[in-house]
């Protein structure tokens, strides 16, 4: 870490910039001319005998540099340079880019006690990573990716790209095209949210194809099997290529049903599958990762290539005897 002009730079290429004098900063005005919010202090971490004051947008806070240095690896470096003279009350150290909110919930984090019942949503997780990510808080990042379990696929994406979580990215990737009853309606209103989401959209019409197309080499491979199977009736192949494109796994064999109870049955009952087989009907789950991820370039996603993807997924089926052979309940 280093400092040039008042400003701190750190290998994380994080800011911390040296505030303007306090009474400068209640006089300051916005772009659009109306006048900020009163500097305040957050009395649930203002302590008395804090040395370190803070301040995250027009809130500031008095903690302690033995809590902020040991949990931290940025503070650890920025508080043991010779001139740094930011922290106090006539000069709080400016926090850029983050919010009050956020800031407070992970102090609420910090300076809990073994065993304490914070009441934490999944979204003030969300703040602990996001605050946690920015200043280098290695073990309040890794508590609070842990009870982010329950956060939506699509916003786990989301903030894996903003913050650079690789370990997040992957599995949400994934998990966020195949749940195909998950719509992005209730998430940041931002154009890189739009961006992911129209990702996610080409991914799942990609998958689509790849599915139908496996499908009907599933039921050719069947008719032209050795061994004699219950024909497959109109009514359950029509369900079939109604439902498979688009359906996520856990919902594949109740949307089936679905379909079939929608329309017209056999006379003698239409042809069944269990859980396992019914699965049986889409590709291998690592085949369909792998067509996500060829389809999530920023290129035009390589049509041939999937194309003969589809293909060889085939070939598997047709030459997949055990398997052909639990197609039928």
């Amino acid at each position: 870490m280093f400092r040039r002009n008042d400003v701190y730079y750190s290998s994380s290429s994080l800011l911390f910039v040296t505030p303007r004098p306090t009474h400068r900063i209640l006089s300051m005005k916005c772009s659009s001319g109306c006048s900020c919010s009163p500097i305040t202090r957050c009395d649930e971490f203002w302590f008395e005998d804090g040395n370190l004051v803070l301040q995250a947008q027009h809130t500031q806070y008095k903690v302690h540099r033995s809590l902020m240095s040991n949990r931290s690896d940025f503070f650890r470096d920025m508080l043991t340079l010779p001139d740094a003279t930011e922290g106090t009350e006539a000069a709080p150290l400016f926090l850029p880019d983050v919010g009050e909110k956020h800031f407070t919930i992970l102090m609420k984090f910090l300076y809990s006690q073994w065993g304490d019942d914070l009441k934490f949503t999944t979204y003030d997780w969300l703040s602990v990573v996001r605050v946690a990510h920015r200043f280098q808080f290695t073990s309040a990042l890794r508590v609070g990716m842990d009870n982010c379990a329950d956060l939506e696929p699509d916003l786990k994406l989301y903030w894996a790209e903003q913050l650079g979580i690789t370990e997040w990215e992957l599995p949400a990737r994934h998990a966020a095209v195949l749940a195909f009853d998950l719509y992005g309606e209730s998430a940041p209103d931002s154009p890189a949210y739009m961006a992911l989401w129209l990702k996610i959209y080409r991914a799942r019409e990609t998958l689509a194809r790849v599915r139908a197309a496996y499908m009907q080499r599933c039921i050719v491979a069947r008719d032209a099997a050795p061994v004699p199977f219950k024909p497959l009736c109109q009514h359950m192949a029509a369900a079939l290529t109604l439902v498979i494109p688009r359906a996520s796994r856990k919902d594949l064999k109740t949307k089936v049903e679905n379909a079939l109870r929608e329309g017209p049955m056999c006379k003698g009952g239409c042809l069944t599958f269990g859980e396992e087989s019914m699965l049986l009907w889409l590709p291998r789950e690592e085949d369909e990762f792998d067509i996500i991820n060829q389809s999530w370039c920023s290129l035009d996603h390589c049509e041939q290539e999937l194309e003969t993807k589809a293909y060889w997924l085939g070939l598997r089926v047709i030459h997949n005897a055990h398997d052909l052979a639990i197609l039928v309940e």
